[in-house]
């Protein structure tokens, strides 16, 4: 997961998606991010699946930014 600045360059924010999600799930696979902007509401919107194998367990991942800025907090 990264967040660049418009301008490019270097990346201004950036972090696994098993950091992202820690609060959420610990020790499962995470993958197939997709990320929009959600213009109506105003706000950053972050979709992910995870995995578990033993025992076999399968979640969908939300995480919604609590603003336009994606540098400001998220909920997940």
């Amino acid at each position: 997961m990264a967040v660049y600045n418009k301008a490019g360059g270097a990346a201004v924010l950036q972090c696994s998606l098993t950091q992202w999600f820690s609060n959420v799930v610990q020790g499962m696979t995470i993958f197939d991010p997709k990320a929009l902007y959600e213009q109506h509401a105003g706000r950053w919107v972050l979709l992910a699946v995870a995995v578990q194998n033993n025992p076999k367990n399968s979640l969908h991942l939300l995480s919604v930014s609590s603003t336009a800025n994606p540098l400001g907090p998220w909920r997940n």
